[in-house]
């Protein structure tokens, strides 16, 4: 059975202030329009977050900053499939790209210089593709990993825009939510239960109002908003 995953990395807790740091790549420059329209799913995402930990008695802040605005960073990613095997080099390399040549100076910089309780990468590519998270276990390097993050790609795939709610989904999973839907380590026989009990929760399902949606007590425990656990929770911990 897998450990728990909160509180290893540098997202630490869903709580207290967070530093974000968002970084535009890609060749080509993009329009005020698409800029506009990225950092308004943030903000909504953050916005909505705010309001869902408050529903658990925590409060969060979120502190933003940027790179490759206006001009993307030229770097190539590959579109993000579900499959699992994903490069989780991502981050480390784009932070060297920027200067830091140990991305877990960038998390010191966040909680010694901005006075951030955590801190994470939110990297946005233009391209279609599967949005995934990058986390931190102990058992990685931490000079190159401790800095987590989430690629994310511009549509989900053709006709299908990026959303608040699959932004907060991502940064959920950095923080120690585990999906609820069936993926390569998570079971239908899962889904299902997980349908018939939270069927509006953050990690089963996203839509384009994300007010639909809410952090059910399932995922609030994963993330460390609430000690009150049930007898299945850990199950959704299992690998197939």
């Amino acid at each position: 059975m897998e450990r728990l995953r909160k509180n290893q990395g540098s997202a630490k807790v869903l709580g207290g202030k967070i530093y974000v740091l968002t970084i535009i790549t890609g060749d080509r420059q993009w329009s005020q329009n698409e800029t506009d329209y990225v950092f308004e799913m943030i903000r909504a995402a953050q916005q909505w977050l705010c309001q869902q930990t408050m529903r658990y008695g925590r409060t969060v802040s979120f502190e933003n900053g940027c790179f490759g605005y206006p001009t993307p960073i030229p770097f190539d990613i590959e579109s993000g499939t579900g499959s699992g095997k994903e490069s989780v080099d991502v981050i480390w390399q784009l932070m060297k790209k920027i200067g830091y040549e140990r991305p877990i100076d960038f998390a010191t910089w966040a909680k010694e210089k901005a006075g951030c309780d955590s801190s994470l990468v939110l990297v946005f590519a233009d391209k279609p593709g599967r949005s995934y998270a990058i986390s931190f276990h102990e058992d990685y390097d931490r000079e190159k990993y401790y800095l987590e993050g989430v690629v994310l790609y511009t549509k989900y795939s053709p006709g299908y825009e990026l959303s608040p709610a699959g932004i907060a989904h991502e940064i959920c999973h950095l923080f120690g939510a585990e999906d609820l839907y069936e993926t390569f380590k998570q079971t239908k026989e899962n889904e299902l239960l997980a349908r018939k009990l939270y069927p509006n929760d953050i990690m089963l399902r996203v839509s384009r109002n994300i007010n639909e949606l809410r952090i059910d007590e399932m995922t609030a425990w994963f993330l460390g908003l609430t000690d009150v656990e049930k007898a299945w929770y850990k199950q959704f911990l299992n690998q197939k």
